[in-house]
């Protein structure tokens, strides 16, 4: 998308030969709901971790990384739901 766009883009600059790349992805998640005491301000707390890997099924390494190129990556995320009402 970027080199559509016009930005620099060096995994799809810096693939062997010119030629394409597949991808193989998969990622894997949980919902956390933990009780919350009563008398807190907040109505409740949502946890939702996610770890996520990707790799190219051909020779191609699209993925930069702190030692170069690589031919897979790994992310891992997290994010957090804090319902609340205003009295």
């Amino acid at each position: 998308m970027n080199i559509d766009h016009g930005f620099y883009a060096p995994s799809a600059i810096f693939q062997p030969e010119g030629r394409g790349t597949s991808y193989f992805a998969i990622i894997a998640g949980l919902t956390i709901t933990p009780e919350i005491p009563k008398g807190l301000p907040i109505a409740g707390l949502t946890l939702r971790p996610e770890l996520r890997y990707d790799a190219s099924l051909t020779g191609a390494a699209p993925f930069f990384g702190a030692s170069g190129y690589r031919r897979s990556t790994g992310m891992f995320a997290i994010d957090a739901i804090v319902p609340f009402a205003l009295k």
